[in-house]
């Protein structure tokens, strides 16, 4: 099982002046007025919305084209409730012709939480996207990412604790054109231009790759680390987090 750090939410961060106005959008459609808030209690848009409708899409794309980014993704938030993604605003007791007021928060989390793989042999995520448990497959690779991209600039810290690694493993990062799975014993990620990775196995040996070429390796102070003979990875394939036996 290969644990995902989790992240709690960031304040949302504005890009426009420093005292922007509030953007109004109505609609003659029936539905219900909706305040967008950011934390601090200002209202960033309001929006009329249907109540049968999922909500979360339509307020995060307005919200983009006003000029609002987010540095991982815009959750919402009714009181002290989450708006789930396929949530409609009924669902929470709201009904047509009312006005409420909705939180806006900018949260990483989602960009640690494991969410794409191949669930055809058996692999699961547990724990609400923490954790990704392979299936007890032979002559198998399987590998998983998360479904919304780190932020730009981003460093990453990987640390490993007593993971029994198997013949190959590898992790990264990586574009969604990443594959998750592969037949035979491979280092999935760090082959081609998608992914960028860590490939190690149970020599104990480490290298980083991308492209299937061996890459110049540093340490936080940008000093140059020699690479260990490429001896015990005899074939390169694609893939964020991988796993084989």
């Amino acid at each position: 099982a290969i644990p995902a750090k989790t992240f709690l939410y960031s304040p949302l961060r504005h890009r426009g002046p420093s005292r922007a106005l509030p953007i109004c959008t109505m609609s003659e459609e029936p539905g219900t007025e909706v305040k967008i808030l950011a934390p601090s209690g200002h209202c960033l848009q309001t929006l009329q919305l249907p109540i049968q409708a999922p909500a979360a899409e339509t307020m995060r794309t307005s919200l983009r084209a006003a000029g609002k980014e987010a540095k991982g993704i815009f959750v919402f938030t009714v009181g002290t409730t989450i708006l789930e993604e396929e949530w409609p605003l009924e669902k929470l007791g709201i009904t047509e012709g009312s006005s409420i007021e909705v939180t806006v928060l900018d949260s990483m989390r989602p960009c640690f939480e494991w969410a794409v793989y191949d669930a055809s042999f058996g692999n699961e995520i547990l724990d609400n996207g923490s954790t990704f448990q392979r299936g007890q497959v032979a002559s198998h690779t399987d590998g998983v990412r998360t479904a919304v991209p780190l932020p730009r600039d981003t460093e990453c810290y990987i640390c490993f604790k007593g993971i029994n690694t198997g013949t190959h493993a590898s992790v990264g990062v990586g574009t969604s054109n990443c594959e998750v799975a592969e037949r035979g014993y491979v280092h999935l990620y760090g082959q081609d231009e998608n992914s960028w990775a860590l490939c190690f196995g149970d020599s104990g040996e480490i290298v980083a790759c991308h492209k299937g070429e061996v890459c110049v390796m540093q340490n936080s102070k940008g000093e140059q680390l020699e690479a260990p003979p490429r001896t015990n990875f005899p074939h390169m394939s694609h893939s964020h987090m991988s796993h084989s036996h």
